[in-house]
């Protein structure tokens, strides 16, 4: 496998504005379409339990069912995933929903712009 840690840098940085310097703390789930970085999902795992770092999909690839399959990937190795989400991100909301995620908390005024965190949970 080819190794994209460059490129997912520079995606995190442009689309997230949040820049990893080093990824070797993370788990990293890739998809890959001709040769080409499509998708990736970033995790950290502790024993059975992962909390979603970032997942993003590549504007040409979007609704192909990537992100499905990334974390279709991940439930199969986890008894429980974490994550969060700004609340106006309709479309993150509405995929962490089909996919069995459940709310379990509210973090309000949680990001710059005071959107609220909501932190969404899935078991087996």
């Amino acid at each position: 496998m080819q190794n994209y840690s460059a490129e997912i840098k520079a995606l995190e940085e442009a689309n997230f504005g949040s820049s990893f310097t080093d990824l070797t703390n993370f788990q990293v789930e890739i998809i890959t379409k001709e040769n080409n970085l499509a998708a990736y999902l970033i995790y950290q795992a502790v024993l059975d339990e992962a909390e979603i770092v970032s997942v993003y999909v590549k504007p040409a690839y979007r609704k192909q069912g990537l992100a499905t399959k990334l974390f279709s990937n991940i439930k199969n190795k986890y008894q429980e995933i974490f994550l969060e989400v700004n609340e106006n991100n309709q479309a993150a909301l509405s995929l962490y929903a089909k996919l069995g995620f459940t709310t379990y908390n509210v973090r309000p005024k949680y990001y710059h712009n005071k959107d609220a965190a909501i932190l969404m949970k899935w078991s087996r």
